[in-house]
Parts: C-alpha cells; structure tokens; sequence
C-alpha cells in the first residue's frame, strides 16, 4: 500500500492545489485540475492508497475563499474514498 501525505502548507491558490495533487499522485495529463476532475481520477481503479491530511496549520492559507477551497478538497477525498475500496483515509 502507497501512502500519500498531504500538507497543503503555502498553498495559496487552486492552480498551485492542483498541481501539488497532480505530481503527489501521478495523475494524468489530462487532469483537468478542478474538483469534479478531481473526483472522476480519485475514483479510478488505483493502487491501495492511504491518503493522510496533515494536521499543521502554520503557514496554512489565509484567505477564506482559499480555506473553503481545502475543506471542499476533503470532502471530495472522503467521498471518493465512500466510492473507491482502493482509498483510504
């Protein structure tokens, strides 16, 4: 099983999230790098994967529309993982 540790530490924007998912996961070349694409490549058969969110907040975004961006992130995560055996959070 692959373990994947996402700090989302000086993310600041959904471009920059979203290429930090693309490399720390491999997705492909046509991610389409918002959440629905998101979802569709989570949901994929895929190696066991156990995804850790880590919990320090030092130098986490400021901006609201940013951290509401992250918490919509995760909840995409939980639902993929609802869906996809292969998933774990």
């Amino acid at each position: 099983m692959r373990k994947i540790v996402l700090d989302f530490t000086g993310i600041q924007n959904r471009d920059n999230l979203h290429q930090y998912l693309k490399e720390r996961f491999g997705f492909p070349e046509y991610y389409g790098e918002n959440l629905d694409a998101l979802y569709d490549v989570l949901t994929e058969p895929m190696e066991e994967t156990d995804v850790v969110f880590a919990e320090d907040r030092s130098g986490f975004p400021r901006g609201e529309e940013m951290r509401s961006y992250l918490e919509r992130v995760r909840k995409v995560f939980e639902d993929a993982a609802e869906e996809n055996g292969s998933l774990h959070l």
